[in-house]
């Protein structure tokens, strides 16, 4: 029986250094780790971010680095002091053949440091302005996406709070609980922001919870996702003391769901309030000018139009809520030319009765002049014959004749005893 020959340490084949670390690296990265520990010596460059694990216990250190654009999508500010639980793989570095600990993941512990990163990352963000920006909500909201879990309560309440009248509602389903809700957040968030035009207005929400279970709602990355969305964003997030960022962030902040659903019901609220007002108005204008009861008919004719209108909505919203704005839109148009129409018919009318009165002035001078009255209290007198005719020429008078005169206050009579003049 022969022996196996005892292999010397020197019989493998030999490998260079980088070659053995490249081995050790690639043996350690199937050890990945989770490690917890007090932070000191934070550091910061354009590329990279160290800091250093101190055990509380016992004289044990960790070098710990990332980089900076992994930094600052975990969304978490560092500084010293902190007590804080990383995920990560071991390495040794080639460069420096340095022990560290690759970091994946970075989760404050305990509620001072989450108070601690929570007051970091609000300071910062203030003072870059990203919370003064305030954009108002869209006018007759007919598509809603709302970010929160479909296990939760809240988006029961929401669609049970929102108005029917059509508005279509998705729902991007994710965890909203701690560190671990971020990639999930993150991911629905910038699907949004791809979506060009397809959403009204976005809505995140969740309950409320303490600041730990809070994490991913005050994480540095979901915040600048929220802000760089394009359309008009809604936070109801239950809280008791500390806003949470997202709040901040977004356009609009409530705190309950049933508070979001109002708040995109206000102006289909002022729509189904503004209708029977501008229908009174409309009445109330033109009654003068126009017979009552067409424009009572009229009215109730536009007005049960639109009603059905509305009573489709639930089933075709996206199709008519267009024609519902564009109706309203024309229902204003119409009253204004009406208007129009009625403010020339009252000029013409003004025209014609000042011309009118001018008229009537005319004849009126003109009567005045030819009124016999008048001439008879300038002096002037009306001289009748026996047969009471008016003599207007001496040719029907003869002597002895019996005359009678009409003056301005009786009548005198006599007897032509002369005739002057030529016959």
């Amino acid at each position: 029986m022969s022996e196996e020959p005892i292999l010397s340490p020197f019989d493998v084949i030999p490998l260079s250094v980088g070659q053995f670390l490249d081995v050790v690296n690639i043996a350690l990265r199937g050890s990945p780790a989770s490690v917890y520990g007090e932070v000191v010596e934070v550091k910061e460059s354009s590329k990279w971010v160290s800091f250093t694990l101190k055990d509380k216990e016992e004289e044990a250190i960790l070098k710990c680095v990332l980089g900076v654009w992994q930094y600052r999508r975990i969304g978490v500010r560092l500084e010293d002091g902190m007590e804080i639980r990383v995920k990560g793989n071991p390495s040794i570095s080639k460069r420096f053949g340095s022990f560290g600990f690759w970091v994946e993941e970075i989760e404050p512990l305990g509620e001072g440091s989450l108070k601690r990163a929570y007051e970091l990352l609000q300071k910062q963000l203030a003072m870059e302005g990203l919370f003064n920006r305030k954009r108002a909500l869209s006018e007759f909201v007919r598509s809603v996406v709302v970010i929160t879990s479909r296990d939760g309560v809240v988006i029961q309440d929401f669609k049970k709070n929102l108005i029917k009248r059509g508005i279509k509602v998705s729902l991007l389903d994710t965890r909203v609980e701690g560190q671990s809700a971020v990639p999930g957040l993150l991911s629905c968030i910038e699907f949004v922001s791809k979506t060009d035009g397809r959403f009204d207005v976005l809505v995140v929400m969740r309950g409320g919870g303490s600041l730990e279970s809070m994490q991913a709602f005050n994480n540095e990355a979901v915040v600048r996702a929220l802000f760089a969305v394009p359309i008009p964003t809604v936070a109801a997030i239950g809280h008791d003391v500390n806003v949470p960022l997202v709040a901040m962030v977004a356009d609009r902040e409530v705190s309950t769901p049933t508070a979001a659903a109002i708040a995109l019901n206000q102006s289909w609220d002022r729509l189904s309030i503004g209708l029977p007002v501008l229908a009174s108005k409309i009445v109330e204008r033109y009654a003068v000018s126009l017979p009552k009861e067409r424009v009572e008919r009229a009215v109730e004719r536009m007005l049960t139009r639109f009603g059905a209108v509305l009573s489709n909505f639930s089933h075709h919203g996206t199709l008519y809520a267009s024609r519902i704005m564009n109706a309203y839109s024309r229902l204003f148009q119409e009253v204004n030319k009406l208007e129009h129409a009625l403010l020339r018919c009252a000029d013409r009318l003004g025209n014609a009765i000042i011309r009118a009165n001018d008229s009537v002035s005319r004849v009126s001078r003109l009567l005045t002049l030819a009124d016999p009255g008048r001439n008879l209290r300038l002096g002037y007198s009306i001289i009748f014959d026996s047969g009471g005719k008016v003599l207007k020429s001496i040719e029907s008078v003869r002597k002895g004749d019996t005359l009678r005169s009409k003056l301005s206050d009786g009548e005198v009579s006599g007897t032509v005893d002369e005739i002057l003049g030529e016959r």
